[in-house]
């Protein structure tokens, strides 16, 4: 059985799908009934056809009746609903507490089953019973959008059955009812990408793009890791390959791809993106389902893109950063009010940490803590990743002479922090944009950079946290809230972290790290620290070169970096190297000076790339001279050419 009411051609309200009954017992004639609608304005919560039942005062006993079906082992039922708390008697509501003191149900809507082609009716679900376990005080909890929900048919195995949805009692919402169906319970498809992969993030001027664009890395293989849970089902991946078709695998678990550079225009040079595979699974007790992340993969390069004023008709290459935190899917919020920035800093935050740690009025000399750093947790990638700089964004008042902190901290295979940081940057007031400014706090970004390019990946540490601090200075900053996710890490990771400084009875204690899920309600969220970074690159087929004397031989290249950006180690005497052009069109030129017959391996380097290249010298252009027996002397020639 499945039916979305997506047949119904819109004009007529009474319709029903073929084989479903609407069922009047014992209510007035004035009653309107289930009908069809298509919910609008208010009712925007679903934006497909759908049956419903309307705002209702008289006592009622409506049913809306599928067809019959046969319920095989292993099927269930899943229906979706948009309801609202009103089941209950609202003499009993507080209006002091905003809560009801006894839940006396007035109106509800059952799921009922028959099994003797509806003569008797079991029920199977009450929204009424339901709700009042899940949302006690459902003004503050209750979700007004779409539900769905799902009941096992195990029972009924074997089983001729009907299904029955009712309303029955007075003075009741509206409800729609969307997406019937019995089959088996999906395969629920799932897979990872890797967690080392980052997201575009924030601009100078906290903007992002409106599309998820996660960033890995290009000639180097991603693995996208099947997290489905049932392991008998048959799975196929349906992915784009490297010449932008259509490719697919056969009852392959995992998928591993290894995207190329596409230099098709200028928007595929610097934007290499890719749609997501689609993971496909289905067994024998499981009905198909298919997943796929939204948005696309960027393969290489870093968080830009090229923005077109229409007015000027200029461009403008608008940088957004590396991020943990995808802004499309995680939102954006400070955790603060003007009293009080939880995560950051002002007059009270000091007395905020002490009491939170040793409770209300404990803070003297002997017992405090101070809220030092905040930080992301960023995985390690095989491929480097090269960090140029850091980037915050946040609220605050902070002069001129504010100085702020980035650093770098590795940690090892047991999440153990170093004491030391791998790397520093400062930034101070002239370092800061001013986004805008308000009659209390400015937007600001934050820009740090590190005084040569950071490289990261596997073969450095497995994992590290990027750290900002300085924030707590009453002589230079008011007032300091970073921007933070508002919505928790979709793979269920705590990323975001705070440093604290504890005194107790006396004695200082190291930084302590904590995640900042325990101080949010297990929200899992994180800091806007955007990495001012590169997946770069450099590939190329030819790794063999033969020179002659006084000749020069050339290498074409395909390198992230400019040619001028490139370095050359393991150059011998004779031989000169040079390069020129960027991406598939570098070149790298080689020069022989007077040499015997000599061999080299040159290494091309840029900051988290290298290529080697065998560079083969002799000192003629003729490698050998033989005389066969068969042919007679034409003439001789000496080495000098007479």
């Amino acid at each position: 059985l499945y039916e979305d009411f997506e047949a119904w051609d819109g004009t007529d309200a009474a319709w029903m799908p073929e084989g479903w009954m609407v069922d009047h017992r014992n209510s007035p004639a004035s009653n309107r009934g289930w009908k069809m609608t298509q919910p609008m304005s208010a009712y925007d919560y679903i934006d497909s056809k759908c049956a419903t039942y309307e705002l209702f005062e008289e006592d009622v006993d409506e049913w809306l009746v599928t067809p019959e079906f046969t319920v095989t082992s292993g099927m269930e039922l899943r229906w979706s609903t948009m309801t609202s708390p009103y089941f209950y008697d609202w003499a009993y509501f507080n209006s002091t507490t905003f809560q009801l003191e006894q839940y006396v149900i007035v109106n509800d809507i059952k799921v009922n089953i028959s099994t003797d082609g509806g003569n008797t009716w079991e029920n199977l679900f009450s929204h009424a019973e339901d709700l009042k376990e899940t949302a006690p005080n459902f003004f503050a909890m209750f979700d007004y959008s779409v539900r769905p929900f799902t009941l096992p048919l195990t029972k009924y195995a074997g089983k001729t059955v009907k299904i029955g949805f009712q309303i029955v009692g007075k003075d009741g919402n509206t409800t729609f009812l969307d997406n019937v169906s019995v089959g088996f319970p999906p395969t629920r498809t799932a897979y990872t990408a890797p967690l080392s992969n980052l997201y575009f993030g924030l601009s100078a001027s906290d903007e992002n793009v409106p599309v998820s664009i996660m960033v890995g890395p290009v000639y180097q293989p991603i693995k996208f890791t099947n997290a489905t849970k049932t392991t008998s089902a048959e799975f196929t991946w349906t992915y784009t390959d490297n010449n932008g078709e259509e490719a697919q695998t056969s009852n392959e678990r995992d998928l591993t791809i290894t995207y190329h550079t596409d230099y098709t225009d200028a928007f595929t040079t610097r934007n290499n993106l890719y749609t997501f595979p689609v993971l496909r699974g289905s067994s024998a007790t499981t009905a198909p389902d298919e997943f796929s992340y939204s948005g696309f993969l960027q393969a290489g390069g870093k968080g830009e893109y090229e923005r077109y004023y229409t007015d000027t008709q200029e461009y403008e290459v608008v940088d957004l950063g590396l991020t943990i935190i995808d802004p499309v899917t995680e939102g954006s919020a400070t955790y603060a009010d003007l009293a009080l920035p939880y995560f950051g800093y002002n007059n009270e935050s000091d007395r905020y940490w002490s009491e939170y740690t040793f409770g209300k009025g404990e803070m003297d000399d002997n017992n405090w803590s101070h809220l030092e750093k905040i930080a992301d947790f960023f995985y390690a990638s095989d491929a480097p990743i090269v960090i140029n700089g850091v980037r915050t964004i946040a609220y605050g008042k902070i002069s001129k002479e504010a100085k702020f902190t980035a650093e770098i901290y590795l940690l090892n295979a047991g999440y153990m922090i170093g004491n030391e940081p791998y790397a520093t940057a400062v930034c101070t007031g002239d370092d800061i944009t001013v986004v805008d400014r308000y009659s209390t706090n400015d937007l600001l970004s934050l820009n740090f950079k590190f005084d040569a390019p950071i490289v990261m990946s596997k073969k450095v540490a497995p994992y590290f946290l990027v750290a900002i601090s300085g924030f707590r200075d009453a002589d230079h900053i008011e007032y300091f809230s970073p921007e933070m996710s508002n919505y928790s890490n979709p793979n269920n990771l705590g990323l975001g972290w705070v440093g604290t400084e504890i005194c107790w009875a006396g004695d200082t204690l190291p930084l302590s790290w904590t995640p900042v899920a325990n101080y949010t309600d297990d929200e899992l969220v994180s800091f806007y620290i955007m990495l001012d970074a590169d997946f770069p690159w450099l590939e190329g087929d030819d790794t063999i070169v033969d020179i002659a004397s006084g000749t020069t031989a050339s290498v074409q290249l395909d390198s992230y970096y400019d040619g001028s950006q490139l370095q050359f180690e393991g150059l011998p005497d004779w031989l000169t190297a040079t390069a020129a052009g960027r991406y598939g069109e570098t070149i790298v030129t080689f020069t022989a000076k007077n040499m015997t017959d000599a061999s080299a391996t040159v290494t091309v380097r840029a900051p988290g790339v290298s290529k080697d290249i065998t560079v083969n010298g002799n000192t003629t252009g003729i490698s050998s001279i033989a005389q066969g027996d068969a042919h007679d002397d034409t003439a001789i020639y000496t080495i000098d050419g007479r």
